[in-house]
């Protein structure tokens, strides 16, 4: 478990933290570090962070009833760096993220030996902020990304197969905000964004002849999108009125409004929202489309929100709202064949509910959130008449942090899962998981540039279960039992 809080470019000063813990059966750790220096119109900032963890300590069992553990095959190694730098209204920014984990499931039915999978990313922007009036500022911004995802290796290659390729985004962007009057304003911005992909033979130096549709080994798209938002502050209401227009090659145009209402009183608050969004297909999803197409994935979302001051210790929000999916770009995953397509429409509704309680000595809130499917016609994702796969229809959440003293907190937090719907062994279809309750603690001391920590990660050691959203032919993935884990922390 690692907690990183990143020392901005802007500041003066830096960190240096370290968490190991110990679940049944194994050690792990993870270290962070940050600084950061100004000086003048210059400013630099550096974050690095590594762990060596694993996703569990059980054993997973596939839907044909094959066992494996994962307490040694299931091990995280990521490492993640950020260079930053800026001179006045320029900042520059370079980021390395190398991901990776090791896999003992594969499509569901264990492999002899576990693949490690690799994402690595390297990400590098230039942003300038041209402050053009003294209601006007105006920012361009340039960013790239070059990345290879799901690169396996595995020792026995015929059993895991592997995605490689390279893939490479070019991005601008001109964004613009404008103070028209004291309480009105305009944000207005336009995008181009170019990804390319490449397949890479690892056998030789060579590319293969062919790998994607258009009957070469690499393939791009170019998309284009532009948006504007006016926000309106009046006696009665506030109100935001916004819209994004995108087109991409492959999938054509699609604009998207949103509109907020919003007003706050003394005591009580109220937000009304309305708001649609397009998931653009990536190049994967367009080049293993079934049937040789794939259009975008379009999501409506209604929500009306209130919150009301008992006191000035006590409070509540709640929340209710409804969520529509229109085209969905499902992934059909068979041992015959696999792509994506696009499903009829999923709809969802339900409200949440947060209860706080803030004092000097000690807070604490109590969260419940319900939802039920509506239209649920697609059997791949499908659970029962009122459910989707994996996802459950009551959760409670809560934490308490008690201020023993200046320097000595203590924390309880926790959270309770209605029973969830999944394809687990030794059922032939459909059955309930159990329950799930887990309970977290964590005990810090702070005296001047340090702190020490010690903490219980489910601390009832509960059976945990990650089951797969959809009919894809994995059993439910076991997460870690109870871990003991402390925190080392320096800030100079």
């Amino acid at each position: 478990m690692i907690r990183i809080t990143t020392k901005g470019a802007s500041q003066n000063g830096g960190y240096a933290v370290v968490t190991p813990s110990y679940a049944d059966g194994r050690f792990s750790e993870g270290y962070g570090a940050g600084i950061g220096y100004t000086t003048n119109d210059w400013r630099f900032s550096f974050n690095g962070a590594y762990s060596d963890n694993y996703l569990s300590n059980r054993k997973y069992t596939s839907l044909s009833g094959t066992n494996v553990d994962l307490t040694h095959n299931s091990d995280m190694n990521p490492l993640f760096l950020d260079l930053g730098a800026g001179w006045r209204d320029l900042d520059l920014k370079f980021i390395y993220d190398a991901y990776r984990y090791e896999d003992a499931v594969n499509y569901g039915d264990p492999p002899h030996s576990a693949s490690n999978t690799k994402f690595d990313s390297f990400l590098t922007s230039a942003k300038y902020d041209a402050h053009a009036a003294s209601w006007l500022k105006i920012t361009p911004q340039f960013t790239y990304r070059h990345q290879i995802p799901w690169y396996v290796e595995s020792a026995n290659s015929a059993e895991v197969g592997s995605y490689d390729v390279e893939t490479d985004r070019y991005q601008a962007d001109l964004n613009g905000i404008a103070e028209l009057t004291d309480n009105s304003g305009i944000m207005l911005g336009m995008r181009y964004q170019r990804d390319s992909a490449r397949a890479i033979d690892t056998s030789s130096d060579t590319r293969p002849a062919s790998e994607y549709y258009n009957g070469h080994s690499s393939i791009a798209y170019d998309d284009i999108a532009g948006f504007a938002q006016y926000d309106l502050d009046t006696r009665w209401v506030n109100l935001s009125l916004g819209g994004r227009y995108e087109t991409q090659d492959a999938v054509g145009g699609h604009f998207v409004p949103r509109v907020a209402l919003t007003k706050a009183w003394e005591k009580f608050h109220l937000k009304a929202l309305y708001s649609q969004a397009a998931r653009i297909p990536a190049i994967n999803v367009v080049n293993d489309a079934i049937g040789g197409k794939i259009e975008a994935e379009q999501t409506s979302n209604y929500e009306l929100e209130g919150g009301y001051r008992f006191t000035d210790s006590l409070s509540w929000v709640g929340n209710i709202f409804y969520m529509e999916v229109d085209k969905p770009i499902i992934y059909l995953a068979t041992y015959a064949s696999d792509g994506y397509y696009n499903g009829t429409k999923l709809s969802t509704y339900g409200f949440e509910n947060e209860l706080r309680w803030d004092r000097s000595q000690f807070s604490a809130y109590l969260s419940y959130s319900l939802y039920q499917a509506n239209d649920n016609n697609i059997d791949y994702a499908r659970g029962d008449e009122g459910r989707f796969l994996a996802a459950p229809a009551h959760k409670v959440s809560l934490s308490g942090t008690w201020h023993i003293l200046k320097t000595l907190d203590w924390n309880v937090n926790g959270f309770w899962l209605g029973e969830r719907l999944a394809y687990a062994y030794p059922s032939t279809g459909i059955m309930g998981l159990d329950p799930e309750f887990v309970l977290n603690t964590f005990l810090n001391y702070r005296f001047r540039k340090f702190s020490v920590g010690v903490g219980v990660a489910n601390l009832l050691d509960s059976e945990r279960y990650a089951p797969q959203p959809y009919a894809g032919g994995s059993g439910p993935l076991p997460l870690k039992g109870r871990e003991v884990f402390a925190k080392l922390q320096l800030q100079f």
